[in-house]
């Protein structure tokens, strides 16, 4: 459990190496805590800004749109 611990916490933090790489189209980690005072078992968390209503699904091929039924995106 110890080996499987570490590990989480490495990929933890080698995500949090990788976005503080500033591109166009990388979404930029707004703030990030390895404190989680409701759970002892989180590793952390990792706060990133909004990438508007769309699932990467959806930006990769074209579908899967979140949406809602009836409402118009405005266009844009």
């Amino acid at each position: 459990c110890s080996k499987n611990r570490l590990a989480s916490r490495q990929s933890f933090w080698a995500e949090l190496n990788v976005a503080r790489l500033h591109h166009d189209n990388v979404v930029r980690v707004v703030a990030a805590s390895t404190c989680a005072p409701a759970s002892q078992d989180s590793l952390g968390t990792i706060i990133m800004e909004y990438a508007g209503r769309t699932t990467l699904h959806h930006v990769i091929y074209g579908t899967g749109c979140l949406q809602g039924k009836g409402e118009d995106d405005g266009g844009g």
